[in-house]
């Protein structure tokens, strides 16, 4: 469970989100910079860096995301960078992306694999038709269909 601070500023990100009605686009940009920062440790460091002036700091966002994100992404990420709170960003997303699918009442799911699933075509189509429930298949089928399509 987060803390209440990310959980307060991830509150606060959706609720401004949702306000201005961009709430999809802003969670879908968030989430890929969440994942940038997780695997760009320099670039974390930098925005978190304590030493380096907020305004600074402020730049390099508007550096990265300008004309890239959208305007309300690209203000949120500066006022938590600017708030010097960069290093819990990465958990202020997670936090907004489980408050937003809550709201749709959906959960959040997190999935792995061994293979690469975008080379999979037909069984990763029906994968998804039946993950979406618009078509019933029990799980086993679903996943020997799939593992049975798999390149060798």
């Amino acid at each position: 469970m987060a803390d209440s601070r990310v959980t307060g500023y991830a509150d606060a990100l959706f609720a401004v989100a949702a306000a201005e009605g961009d709430l999809a686009t802003v969670e879908d940009e968030l989430f890929r910079l969440a994942q940038t920062l997780r695997s760009d440790e320099q670039l974390g460091s930098t925005l978190a860096d304590q030493g380096v002036p907020a305004s600074r700091r402020q730049q390099v966002v508007e550096d990265l995301l300008g004309g890239k994100a959208s305007a309300t992404t690209t203000a949120l990420v500066s006022m938590v960078v600017g708030a010097g709170r960069a290093a819990e960003l990465p958990a202020i997303v997670d936090a907004l992306v489980e408050r937003s699918a809550a709201s749709r009442n959906k959960a959040v799911a997190t999935v792995r694999s061994a293979v690469d699933l975008t080379a999979r075509g037909a069984a990763s189509a029906q994968a998804d038709k039946i993950l979406q429930g618009t078509q019933h298949q029990p799980v086993a089928d679903a996943v020997q269909a799939f593992l049975l399509q798999a390149p060798r």
